[in-house]
Order: C-alpha cells, then sequence, then structure tokens
C-alpha cells in the first residue's frame, strides 16, 4: 500500500485542532509520528484524498502538505524528545524499506 508523509503548521489564527488532526491521519492506516508535526502513513488513497479527509479539522490558516513516499526509499531517524524514535524506525522498516 502506498505510504504518504503529512505535515502540517496549525496556524495561530485557527482552532490549532491537533487532537483531531492527528485521529483523522491515524484513521487512514497504519500511521507513524516522526516530528511534532510530521506523520507517515500507508493508505489505499491518493494524496488529494489525504488531504480532503482533513476537511472539518483544519482551517483556512491551516497549512497542510501530503505526499507520497517511495517505494523501498532510503530513510535516516535522529532520536528527538517528542518521538519515539525506536517505534518510528520499526515502522518504517516494516512499511518503508527495511535497513
Amino acid at each position: 500500500m502506498p505510504i504518504f508523509c503529512v505535515t502540517y503548521d496549525l496556524g495561530e489564527d485557527g482552532d490549532q485542532n491537533y487532537e483531531a488532526l492527528i485521529e483523522r491521519i491515524r484513521r487512514l492506516g497504519p500511521a507513524c509520528e516522526l516530528t511534532a508535526s510530521t506523520w507517515l502513513v500507508s493508505t489505499a488513497l491518493e494524496s488529494v484524498q489525504v488531504l480532503i479527509s482533513f476537511d472539518g479539522v483544519t482551517g483556512p490558516h491551516d497549512k497542510v502538505a501530503v505526499f507520497a513516499v517511495a517505494d523501498r526509499a532510503d530513510w535516516s531517524l535522529s532520536a528527538g524528545r517528542d518521538v519515539d524514535a525506536e517505534d518510528a524506525a520499526v515502522w518504517m522498516q516494516d512499511h518503508v524499506c527495511p535497513h
């Protein structure tokens, strides 16, 4: 199944409904948090359908980008305090490309 990277910046002038957006991302399929505002998700949808799925939880001041991750893409990940790097690495090995 295709993997998409979803990254967002919820504008200060809006509701900044992070929890609702993250729940929508997780509902799309197996998902992995890479940073506080960047996720990978495995879904059969196309990128525009992924973006449309966020309607109702994002507003006019929010920025969201969705792009495909190449199959078997090379990747590297550094540990951060907001994300469990070990869980992210396992997810990426299982869904993107084994290391």
